[in-house]
């Protein structure tokens, strides 16, 4: 029934249908394209870059427990090195309660899982005679 003026309409359909189906393929390729470019980049410019604010944290911190300093210079006391600290809780241990220090065993702890926690407090920040780095 089609007259000789109008379109064959199976042609039509298939160049539509391929049409479609080319413009999917094309915006997946594209979607995968740009995921991978911004991966890339994000790993370029974020990850790859060092993490100068945690670092000169960590710097801070790690001088802070390893170095004599004032904590409070009207009532004179003084922060003292984690390492002088922890041989301090020892040696009150063994003064005070007869602790002995143990080989370090399974925990790998040594003598400070002996030691009272109120210990390690006070060892840490303990009062100054005269100077932070005098003994």
């Amino acid at each position: 029934m089609s007259s000789k003026g109008d379109p064959n309409i199976g042609p039509t359909v298939l160049v539509g249908i391929l049409g479609v189906a080319a413009t999917i393929v094309m915006v997946t390729l594209l979607h995968s394209y740009y995921g991978h470019l911004f991966r890339n980049e994000v790993a370029r410019k974020i990850v790859a870059q060092p993490a100068v604010a945690v670092e000169q944290v960590r710097a801070d911190q790690l001088r802070q427990i390893s170095e004599y300093r004032w904590v409070d210079p009207k009532s004179k006391v003084v922060a003292i090195p984690i390492d002088r600290a922890m041989e301090l809780v020892v040696e009150e241990a063994r003064a005070h309660h007869g602790y002995t220090a143990p080989a370090t065993g399974a925990s790998g702890t040594g003598a400070a899982t002996a030691a009272p926690a109120a210990s390690a407090a006070s060892a840490s920040q303990a009062t100054a005679p005269s100077h932070p780095r005098s003994k």
